[in-house]
């Protein structure tokens, strides 16, 4: 604003405003120009009443294209020579986990059918809660491990109250064979190899943290049938559609960035117990570091949708947060709009097929209302 005024008395000496007299303004941006502001001031040059106004109209015009920076990258996997210990584009994927036994076999099928088949530079390290479940974890990774014929796997144990903090630290900690890049991920969570190679290219140790956007699905059970589909296998449900699922954007638990970098902000608050709150505070300090943190939505990467339980012993913050994931989580606006109206829709003389548009596509039935 400062600059705006000081600016058109530069241009105009004739027209003497201060902030006292601005009223309001407005902004575009012109694709073509750059832009523009408008500005509306009391005039009172004018000598008249307060109700004299003048509008001043500036422009900030886009600049020419500059080449800042010509960086070569790899991604393939190589030694650093100032440490050879340091192997570098290894991905070490930490993933928390108490309980969710049938989850997490799940998780390690995909990684050993879609993943190590054209990917193999990972190391795998699992941090467990408790005891209930240990023995077919490790059950789990035997198995996996022989069939996938891949032995990157580390398996941790914690006799503790579950925390996802607690877990990533721990993780992250453990590994003892230089820098690396780290995966911060949840058993819930399926990945491509784009999605990898983008954590290689979007990460850089001392540079730069990389905080992808993920697609989160909706409950097959309720957005299918609301379309009059059948409920497909799960991998063939990795659409990203505004009726499928929702880009979440307001969670920062899955992120890639290096061991050095995770260790210079001094990691996880490990006081954090349960659900959530510990990932956003990491991103807090990695926005009040040196470091950039890139942020950007990613088809790569997807959140299942399972059914989640709110503990009444979290606190109130973390509670409140998990309720509104949960709701978020269920199904779009517009079909729990169906289903909060499905009486009315019961009345319609086609009965069912009213609810669930006759097997259309809900898009396609809004785009038509639109047109």
């Amino acid at each position: 604003m400062h600059l705006s005024i000081e600016r058109v008395k530069l241009d105009f000496p004739l027209l003497r405003f201060t902030v006292d007299d601005f009223v309001e303004g407005m902004y575009r941006t012109v694709a073509t120009s750059g832009t523009q502001y408008e500005l509306v001031f009391h005039d009172r040059q004018a000598n008249q009443s307060w109700h004299q106004y003048r509008t001043v109209t500036l422009m900030r015009p886009f600049a020419p294209l500059t080449v800042v920076t010509r960086d070569p990258h790899s991604t393939r996997q190589m030694v650093i020579l100032s440490d050879p210990s340091a192997v570098c584009q290894q991905i070490n994927i930490i993933l928390p986990l108490s309980g969710r036994i049938d989850t997490f076999r799940g998780f390690m099928d995909k990684l050993g059918s879609i993943i190590l088949r054209h990917d193999r530079r990972l190391f795998l390290t699992v941090v467990y809660f408790g005891h209930e479940g240990l023995q077919e974890v490790r059950n789990i990774i035997t198995s996996a491990s022989k069939e996938a014929k891949f032995r990157h796997i580390k398996l941790l144990t914690l006799n503790e109250t579950f925390s996802r903090g607690k877990a990533l630290q721990v993780g992250a900690t453990h590994w003892s064979k230089g820098d690396v890049l780290l995966f911060m991920c949840d058993v819930d969570i399926v990945f491509s190899t784009r999605f990898l190679e983008r954590c290689r290219l979007n990460a850089s140790p001392g540079r730069s943290v990389y905080y992808p956007v993920v697609f989160s699905l909706y409950n097959p059970s309720v957005v299918y049938p609301l379309q009059g589909k059948a409920v497909p296998q799960e991998l063939d449900q990795l659409v990203i559609s505004r009726d499928t699922g929702f880009w979440r954007d307001f969670g920062y638990g899955m992120t890639c960035q290096y061991r050095s970098d995770f260790l210079s902000v001094q990691g996880f608050d490990e006081d954090i117990i349960g659900w959530g709150g510990e990932d956003v505070l990491l991103y807090r300090k990695y926005v009040k570091s040196r470091l950039s943190v890139i942020r950007s939505t990613d088809p790569g990467i997807f959140h299942l949708w399972h059914p989640k339980e709110c503990s009444t012993s979290l606190s109130a913050d973390q509670y409140r947060a998990c309720i509104t994931s949960r709701a978020l989580n269920e199904a779009s606006h517009a079909h729990l709009g169906l289903i909060a109206f499905k009486d009315d829709l019961g009345k319609h003389p086609l009965g069912a097929e009213a609810l669930t548009g006759g097997g259309s596509n809900l898009e396609e039935q809004q785009l038509k209302a639109e047109m």
